[in-house]
């Protein structure tokens, strides 16, 4: 099951910032529930992803798939994120 988070980028408002926040999440357990182990990018240019695409052409199996991070390692993408959106509304509000 591949995930594929599209906004990369915080949102400037307050408001959009809680709504990303909670699209986050709801986002997060659908890949958990789901299994998501493969995190694929809409933006190649973003985390080495024409890198990684040139690497796949190669590939002989999925374990060499450089969007293949496992289950935990999506749980830890998607921290990641969730850590920057708490950081950004955590500034927000100082």
């Amino acid at each position: 099951m591949a995930a594929q988070w599209g906004g990369t980028g915080i949102p400037k408002s307050m408001e959009n910032k809680v709504q990303y926040k909670s699209s986050l999440e709801h986002f997060a357990q659908y890949c958990h529930d789901n299994n998501a182990d493969i995190e694929t990018t809409a933006h190649l240019f973003a985390d080495n992803g024409y890198a990684k695409l040139n690497n796949v052409v190669n590939s002989t199996s999925i374990e060499n798939n450089p969007f293949y991070l496992g289950q935990k390692g999506i749980d830890n993408y998607l921290n990641n994120l969730s850590l920057e959106i708490d950081r950004a509304i955590a500034n927000s509000i100082k």
